[in-house]
């Protein structure tokens, strides 16, 4: 059965926006929870053009549509790291990003890239790679071909709470209950602080995390209005406001619903007149190319929408074009798209205090909130500021920005204020994630940060220490109850250990590093800049602190973790089939047994069935989502709901065969009749085999078919 678990938990893994196995801030969407910001090793390409790849498509460079730029700085030498009050030069800059983009395409199969970056009021680079479309082909045009920014779209979510903060309309106290429509305040159950609008800006609001079968839609005809999602999607609250930040994709929608009932108008338009327009984003939106409906926005306009790039997902040796992901019932979420040119303009406002080109869109206030956190769940760990994240970048420098997935965009934007740089790159390719992740944090220490980190060297008392932090730990971004609990709980914990080095060991397919930094419990990335910090309790780790800031992980119990239930749905498999194969093996053979062990035997003969054809549904469930890697967000529950039903009929079953146990250990009254002991401990042994199965997938949610 094992096999069943690791194909499953491979499928949800594969299909999950990205967020569920790497960088922060998690994706835009994703459900997810493995979720450690820890970039990627960093690029190696040096400032050398790259060698011609005659398979892609030319990169097209288009500058930024800006007003003439104030005159640079000498170039520095050519060699070795910056002041950091010099300016990268914008050829060596374009040489080390060519490279760059360029091997992360070949090594990860990325169809298309787009990058700006900005420095010192200016456009130094703002480029496309690869292709945007596939039939035809289209090159990535810079200033042309707009890109999904998925959770990056919360940034422009967060400015206009700031712009209505900055205007009195409200604080970052007030209770958001006395800033929502009737239609979504949020109960209390059971908590007696309200949710404030500084919890929803520091994902401190005490959701559970849910978004399978809901965050994306294929069929516009399934998009809802964004006040009705939030109605019938509303989470369970499952902590207290302010006690730890957890990411929270429906806690920005409320926010969302704020910006539109403060300000009087539909969240697009206020969105198009407060930012975009006064930015000259004229080719940024949210709007989504759905056909016009009733209760529902206008459409992207023909011009935007002709420009769009496709998504991909590599197979085959090629790409295949993948459906638009509609998010406009969740639009202040991760709904928006871009160009690199276009956020280039926003990057230079961001950095410029909130003014471009004579256009102010929030004041000096708003300007110094974005780079001061206003919580972080440990000391060390990266904060949040105003919605934006906070980052650790080579040679000591801190950055604010915010990452951003869809099953088939990745996106990273990351300011510097100290180095008056912004960077923002994106992929249209389930690969991608890789190089959005990698790229700031390569430009900045490539030009600033010097010799790259590590690895530092691992302590022998760790070792000696091992037990104190390994084991297996259960993120708290998850669903805490229903099919969704069950299934991403496959993929919702992260196994520790201390490797042989001395190094504590953190995550499965893609571990990471870290050893030990000062105070017990502190770690510093081997070869990086992010802290990670346990809690201790009488000597042992009670709960860790992921360092991109938005999620813990407290201790997985045995029957959480995808051993615990390969165990026990192994045994209950051997079980199952012996239980079905018995009754052929003893064909022709006279046993006389009593009414009870009858009926008990031919109700073990259904059970076992039934347990087994609930097992090939689970396992069909994996396959289909392994052969479509977005399968668990559309496709939900699919054949998870009829497998979950069969699961619970199996495990009434179950009970039947544990009430009718005493009858079949009862001694027959007739001689020479009855089950001999043998025959009823191997009944006995199934039976709580089976029992001990529905006990765990009750514990895990998987008993629960009505709420898929």
């Amino acid at each position: 059965m094992r096999w069943f678990v690791s194909l499953l938990g491979a499928a949800v893994l594969a299909a999950a926006p990205p967020a569920l196995a790497r960088q922060a801030p998690p994706a835009a969407m994703a459900p997810i929870p493995n979720d450690v910001r820890v970039p990627e090793p960093r690029s190696q390409a040096r400032d050398r053009p790259a060698p011609p790849r005659p398979a892609r498509p030319a990169p097209v460079a288009v500058a930024a549509p800006l007003a003439a730029a104030p005159a640079l700085p000498a170039p520095p030498p050519a060699t070795g790291p910056l002041p950091r009050a010099a300016t990268i030069p914008a050829e060596r800059l374009e040489l080390y990003v060519d490279g760059a983009v360029r091997d992360a395409m070949d090594a990860d199969r990325i169809a298309g890239v787009t990058v700006a970056v900005v420095q010192d009021g200016r456009v130094l680079l703002s480029k496309g790679y690869g292709m945007a479309t596939a039939d035809p082909v289209r090159p990535v045009v810079a200033d042309r071909t707009l890109f999904r920014l998925a959770s990056i779209s919360k940034t422009f979510t967060w400015l206009l709470i700031a712009q209505q903060i900055e205007a009195g309309r409200y604080t970052l106290d007030t209770p958001i209950n006395d800033l929502l429509p009737e239609a979504v305040r949020v109960p209390d159950q059971g908590f007696e602080e309200p949710i404030r609008v500084r919890h929803l800006m520091t994902h401190s609001a005490g959701f559970e995390d849910k978004a399978l079968g809901h965050l994306f839609e294929k069929d516009p005809d399934q998009v809802r209005p964004p006040l009705q999602y939030l109605a019938e999607e509303r989470p369970r609250r499952v902590r207290r406001p302010g006690a730890l930040s957890v990411y929270s994709n429906y806690g920005v929608g409320l926010a969302g619903a704020i910006v539109e009932r403060a300000g009087g108008a539909p969240f697009e338009v206020l969105l198009e007149r407060r930012l975009l327009q006064p930015l000259g984003m004229s080719r940024t939106t949210l709007r989504e190319p759905y056909p016009a409906r009733d209760g529902l926005a206008a459409p992207m306009p023909a011009v935007l929408a002709r420009d769009l790039s496709a998504g991909f997902h590599a197979a085959g040796g090629g790409y295949q074009p993948q459906p638009f992901e509609h998010v406009w019932h969740a639009g202040p979420v991760g709904g928006m798209s871009s160009t690199a040119s276009d956020m280039a303009r926003y990057m230079l406002a961001l950095l410029n205090g909130g003014t471009l080109e004579g256009a102010t869109v929030f004041g000096p206030a708003t300007a110094a909130a974005l780079r001061t956190p206003l919580r972080r769940n440990a000391e060390g760990v990266n904060g949040w500021a105003y919605g934006f994240n906070e980052y650790r970048l080579p040679g000591g420098l801190t950055g604010f920005g915010h990452g951003g997935d869809t099953s088939w965009f990745h996106s990273q934007l990351v300011l510097v204020p100290e180095l008056r740089l912004g960077i923002f790159v994106s992929t249209n390719t389930t690969n991608g994630w890789r190089l959005a992740a990698a790229l700031p944090d390569g430009i900045v220490g490539r030009f600033y940060g010097g010799e790259r980190i590590g690895p530092r060297p691992g302590s022998p008392d760790l070792k000696r220490q091992a037990a104190v932090y390994a084991g297996s730990w259960m993120s708290t971004r998850r669903a805490y109850s229903g099919l969704e609990k069950f299934i991403m709980g496959l993929v919702d914990v992260t196994p520790v250990s201390v490797s042989a080095e001395g190094r504590l060991v953190v995550g499965g397919a893609r571990p990471r590093q870290y050893v030990p930094a000062g105070a017990p419990g502190r770690f510093v990335e081997a070869d990086g800049e992010d802290v990670l910090v346990f809690d201790l309790q009488n000597g042992r780790a009670v709960r860790w602190y992921a360092p991109w800031g938005g999620v813990a992980y407290d201790h997985a119990p045995f029957h959480r973790t995808p051993n615990g239930l390969a165990l026990f749905a192994g045994l209950a498999l051997v079980a199952a089939l012996l239980a079905m194969v018995g009754p052929v093996l003893r064909l022709g053979r006279e046993i006389r047994a009593t009414g009870v062990q009858t009926t008990a035997n031919t109700l073990l003969f259904v059970t076992a069935g039934a347990w087994l054809v609930a097992m090939l549904l689970f396992g069909a469930w994996a396959m289909s989502a392994l052969s479509n890697p977005a399968a668990p967000l559309y496709d939900w529950p699919g054949l998870v709901a009829p497998a979950s039903w069969l699961a619970l009929l199996a495990a009434l079953l179950t009970v039947g065969l544990l009430v009718l146990m005493p009858g079949v250990w009862r001694r027959s009254e007739r001689r020479g009749s009855g089950w001999s002991v043998w025959r009823k401990l191997r009944h006995s042994a199934a039976v709580l085999t089976f029992a001990a199965l529905a006990v765990v997938l009750l514990l895990n949610g998987a008993l629960e078919p009505w709420s898929g």
